[in-house]
């Protein structure tokens, strides 16, 4: 099949069609955004590094997914992710792609902690992806597990930014055994 690359009305997002399959598109400037950011994790910004999670807690900022890689020969920056999907009180955890704003990987670095064995700027490896969609399969929402705004900015905010120049974006306060590997 033929990989197609396709404007929506508006023309602001790109749509790929890969073997005929509809994959919604961060952006050329989102993923620009995404590597900006990744190459800027480590500078610790005092208002989040000097904070002292308590009770075994960690502060870690979360790498995006590197966006270079290719398809059959075609950059896809799919938006589209295999999310854990809590499906309801009894039904369990599924699998399934479904549209993430987050494109977080397991990867972060350490930010704030007073976990003995840990330090302000180790990389880390987490146990599973801090996103997750929440409701059913057909009705459901992203939602960034322990996502962590700044208090003093919290109030500014209605949802977790979704912009990775957001200087609050990336952020998430972990329990230590979240944290399966440190590089």
């Amino acid at each position: 099949m033929m990989n197609q690359v396709l404007l929506d009305q508006s023309g602001a997002k790109e749509i790929k069609m890969l073997d005929n399959e509809r994959v919604e598109q961060f952006t050329e400037k989102e993923v620009e955004d995404f590597g900006k950011y990744n190459e800027r994790i480590a500078q610790l910004d005092p208002q989040y590094s000097e904070l002292r999670p308590r009770n075994r807690k960690v502060l870690l900022r979360v790498f995006t997914k590197d966006f270079s890689n290719q398809m059959d020969g075609v950059l896809v920056h799919s938006k589209t992710d295999f999310l854990p999907i809590k499906s309801g009180v009894n039904a369990g955890i599924i699998y399934d792609d479904f549209p993430n704003p987050y494109p977080f990987t397991r990867k972060a670095v350490v930010i704030a902690t007073e976990v003995g064995d840990l330090e302000q700027g180790d990389i880390v490896s987490m146990v599973g992806k801090p996103v997750v969609g929440i409701g059913k399969q057909d009705n459901c929402f992203v939602q960034v597990q322990n996502a962590f705004i700044h208090p003093d900015y919290e109030e500014n905010y209605n949802e977790y930014p979704q912009d990775s120049n957001d200087e609050h974006y990336g952020y998430i306060l972990v329990d230590e055994q979240l944290i399966d590997i440190k590089f």
